[in-house]
């Protein structure tokens, strides 16, 4: 059995039905019960926080493993190191932690230092995990399917920035491919097979969802705006407007990997491929 922390989060989410759909086994933890899959055993889900030691010494109890995954935040690096202290407490030795691309903890950039620091944190406490940076995950349009679908707008300050979007299920396969297959220590970039900018993101969804798709690209300040209607903490908010004003300059590292292809034997998912199955999300988003 593994235990997926974060597992109500996107990545968490791909990890639980990529791994269920295997019949592996895994307990997750979640901090709010009716966002776990309905159909998932409740026997197997685990109430907790990262900032409770009883919750996590509680969730580690005979687990073969652990897919470390944290909400993003300044708190990041205290909570991955929170769940490395339990896991090697536990002498629960294998341990994969899901990072992102770019991570450095001495970048300018305070959301890549935030990883970075999280894997020095877990590195620090003696843990040697497999290392997961994914791009940013292709689910994220998803944030604004009701938007896509019923004013045929794509929002975002990115102006020109390429972003070679990863789909969190391929992210979720490499996880379950390194559950049953084991792996040395290492860092591994996940990213889709290209890189796009925001206006081929747009034409690409016009295609799938058959119905012009326009990118409008917006100010900081609007898009701090839809931030805070979110409910996102301020330091949040300032760390990804920063990240999006370096993207949008080109200054960050955006290259096509091949790992996925390297790790499962098959391409990695492309954004036509995620529209696609993801059809019926953006069709239920357009009748809300």
């Amino acid at each position: 059995m593994w235990l997926v922390t974060h597992a109500s989060g996107t990545i968490g989410k791909a990890v639980v039905a990529a791994a269920t759909a295997r019949g592996l086994r895994l307990r997750l933890m979640v901090r709010d019960p009716s966002r776990a899959p309905a159909d998932f055993p409740r026997e197997n889900l685990v109430v907790g926080s990262f900032t409770d030691p009883v919750s996590l010494a509680n969730a580690m109890h005979g687990v073969a493993g652990v897919v470390l995954i944290a909400p993003l935040g300044p708190e990041s690096a205290d909570w991955h190191a929170a769940v490395a202290a339990a896991a090697k407490a536990a002498d629960v030795s294998r341990v994969l932690q899901v990072s992102a691309l770019g991570a450095d903890p001495k970048s300018r950039l305070r959301l890549l230092r935030w990883h970075g620091e999280a894997e020095t944190r877990v590195a620090a406490l003696g843990v040697a995990p497999v290392v997961l940076r994914p791009a940013l995950c292709m689910q994220v349009l998803l944030k604004q399917a009701v938007q896509i679908s019923c004013s045929g707008n794509i929002e975002a300050p990115a102006r020109g920035g390429r972003w070679p979007l990863v789909d969190a299920r391929d992210v979720a396969d490499v996880v379950v491919h390194i559950m049953e297959h084991g792996s040395e220590p290492q860092v591994l970039e996940l990213t889709g097979p290209e890189a796009l900018d925001y206006f081929a993101i747009a034409q690409q969804c016009s295609e799938a969802l058959e119905q012009h798709i326009t990118y409008v690209d917006v100010c900081s300040p609007r898009a701090r705006g839809t931030l805070e209607a979110r409910r996102l903490s301020p330091r949040l908010i300032e760390a990804l407007l920063e990240y999006w004003d370096y993207a949008a300059a080109g200054a960050l590292p955006m290259a096509v990997t091949e790992e996925i292809p390297r790790l499962l034997g098959r391409p990695a998912r492309d954004l036509g491929d995620f529209l696609h199955d993801a059809l019926p999300e953006f069709r239920q988003a357009a009748g809300s």
